[in-house]
Parts: C-alpha cells; structure tokens; sequence
C-alpha cells in the first residue's frame, strides 16, 4: 500500500514520535514534506528529532531556517545548551563558551 497523503504521514510520523522510533519519524516527516505538506512544523519535529538523536549540527540547521517559529526558536536554544553541556562534560572550554553564546542569541531572537 503506497499512502499519498501528507496528513497520513504525519499522523505516522507523530506516533513513531510517541512510541520513540525516532528515525522512522523522521523519515515520515520527510515523506510529509516530499508530498507538499506545510514545512514549519514538520521542519520543527525534525529538528527536534535530529536533537534528539545526537545530530546537532543538522538539528541547529533545520531549527535555524525557522527564526519566526517561537517553539522552533525554543528548542534551538536547547539544542545549543546540550552542546554545551556536552563541551563542558569534554573539558572543552572554548566549546562550552560559544555554545552558551549560541544559546543566548538563540534565545534572545
């Protein structure tokens, strides 16, 4: 069965969110999109999932393209803090510094 309705892959994608199938999620927000879905949300739970799933540097870009979207702007600035929580926990100073800079103009916006 092929499903050709972006509302049906996001109803998937939200409960492969639910459960934590994080991965499936993703790839079902990206078939909302392919279909012509409304990028803002979509783009937000994607970059909520990428955070999610350790890849901050995709996260902060899919979050940064949605500097309008106050819950976007939100988890931005979460995304920069786990770095730097991450940075911290390596030792790099430097890393925790710009990463707290990072959430504080995430925040600020």
């Amino acid at each position: 069965m092929v499903l050709t309705h972006s509302h049906v892959w996001e109803i998937l994608a939200e409960a492969y969110y639910a459960r934590g199938s994080y991965e499936a999620a993703l790839k079902a927000f990206e078939q909302c999109l392919e279909l012509g879905a409304e990028p803002t949300y979509h783009h937000f739970k994607m970059g909520m999932i990428l955070r999610r799933l350790g890849e901050v540097d995709e996260a902060v870009s899919t979050l940064s393209q949605l500097h309008d979207y106050s819950p976007a702007v939100i988890e931005l600035a979460m995304t920069h803090l786990q770095t730097a929580k991450k940075s911290f926990n390596e030792g790099l100073n430097v890393g925790v510094i710009k990463s707290i800079n990072c959430t504080i103009n995430a925040a600020a916006k």
